[in-house]
């Protein structure tokens, strides 16, 4: 599958333009997991991607932005992440978009 393509991917990267998220967690084997991945704030493209897109695609559509928007040391690392823990994926686009003001209004009095 092609990598979408986004202005994005040509700007250069800087160590203080990717964030690091990481996941604390328990799996199913009882093991201790702990993973950490780098993302960059994602831009008004990749938000607008997500807002246009049905709910059948949804999932599609944030792993794509996922993979546009993570450190690209880290691509490989998110690709088995998407394929092999869909679940994880989808926490780690949650923590990014929370960090971004997404879901954190609360209705005033």
């Amino acid at each position: 599958m092609a990598e979408p393509k986004s202005e994005l991917n040509d700007m250069a990267i800087t160590s203080d333009k990717y964030r690091p998220f990481t996941a604390d967690y328990e799996d199913f084997d009882g093991n201790d997991q702990h993973i950490t991945l780098r993302f960059r704030r994602p831009g008004r493209k990749e938000l607008t991607v997500i807002a246009k897109v049905e709910k059948a695609k949804q999932f599609d559509t944030m792993c794509n932005t996922l993979r546009q928007i993570i450190h690209p040391d880290e691509k490989e690392r998110i690709a088995e992440i998407i394929r092999d823990e869909p679940m994880l994926a989808m926490s780690f686009a949650d923590a990014v978009f929370k960090k971004c003001g997404a879901g954190v209004v609360e209705p005033g009095n």
